[in-house]
């Protein structure tokens, strides 16, 4: 019977990479870590990523990777911890026999172990997470940056670009996603694909912008902070590098440009990603700390992850006070 392990040996470690080109049929010159490198075993990534995979004689056939990480809450005094899937494949002759089943299940199952209060993935295979008891979630919008009005505000301060450790620090700074750790700059510098803008002051970074990401969000603008004026003035640069530019974010942060003088037109609300409970308790507490877990569960088990998570056309109504999901959003580079 073939059994689910941790892929740790070297051998091992070249197959999982090799899979996952093979899996998601990359060009030659195009390799799968290169676009997601926090599941690049050479990296430093110490207790928080463990790979799993089932192995047919001494060849890997079925992989799938989770990432233990830490999500902001509504109260910002909670950080929750959550799993991140990815990394999932299985080669072309073993498809179709559950070995994908299999490997996420005892991803989702450390994951648990390690006090994760809930678990997401991305993935067009919908059907199979699905049955695993995952369901659609949270909320993103794309805007292109031709649509949005932009404002001259004539700062005119030098762009430079390409990617620098000191925008980790300014990274790191953000609000609102996931909590970044120090060793979380190993596979930001990683990243191959991305094009980094930015603008400095006194040799220090204070706006940017991050476009791109080979496999899946190619002309995607997914990350940006720091200085109004500057991020809005990189905006506009990017807008005549790229016509399809599109803007990537949740409706939130995209609300929140308009403080900075940006319109930005309405658009069609999509899912995020898929994701499955593991300590609704715990979760309910930070979500809606006035309301007893207990009594809440009892009449909302099977509406918890939209009430808990949300989705494109979400907005909850409890005890008489309109509140908000989880202000769940990964970052471009913080999807797996």
């Amino acid at each position: 019977m073939l059994k689910v392990q941790v892929v740790s040996e070297t051998n091992d470690l070249r197959q999982f990479s090799d899979l996952l080109d093979e899996s998601f049929s990359l060009a030659p010159s195009m390799h799968y870590l290169d676009d997601f490198p926090v599941w690049d075993a050479s990296l430093h990534s110490g207790e928080s990523v463990q790979r799993f995979g089932i192995f047919d004689q001494q060849t890997l056939i079925s992989t799938a990777a989770v990432r233990i990480a830490k999500i902001r809450t509504i109260s910002e005094k909670n950080l929750l911890k959550i799993g991140i899937i990815g990394a999932v494949a299985t080669s072309y002759p073993h498809r179709g026999k559950g070995l994908a089943s299999k490997v996420v299940l005892k991803a989702v199952n450390w994951a648990r172990e390690k006090g994760a209060v809930a678990v997401f993935l991305w993935g067009s295979e919908h059907s199979l997470y699905q049955k695993l008891g995952f369901q659609l979630c949270g909320r993103q919008n794309r805007v292109l940056l031709t649509q949005m009005a932009i404002p001259d505000q004539g700062q005119n301060r030098e762009i430079k670009e390409g990617w620098t450790d000191g925008l980790f620090e300014l990274i790191r700074s953000r609000i609102t996603g996931l909590v970044l750790q120090e060793q979380d700059i190993s596979w930001y510098r990683a990243h191959r694909n991305v094009q980094w803008f930015y603008q400095e002051w006194l040799g220090k970074p204070v706006a940017y912008v991050a476009m791109g990401r080979g496999i899946d969000l190619p002309g995607v603008v997914h990350e940006w902070g720091g200085e109004g004026l500057g991020f809005i003035e990189i905006f506009r640069k990017v807008r005549t590098m790229v016509a399809h530019a599109t803007l990537l974010g949740s409706p939130e942060r995209l609300s929140e440009l308009e403080v900075h003088g940006l319109k930005v037109p309405k658009s069609q609300a999509e899912y995020l990603c898929l994701g499955k409970i593991l300590n609704p308790s715990k979760l309910i507490r930070a979500t809606y700390p006035h309301l007893d877990p207990n009594s809440f569960l009892r009449g909302a088990e099977k509406q918890l992850i939209p009430i808990l998570l949300g989705g494109p056309d979400q907005c909850q109504l409890l005890h008489g006070e309109s509140t908000s999901p989880l202000p769940l959003w990964f970052w471009g580079l913080d999807g797996a």
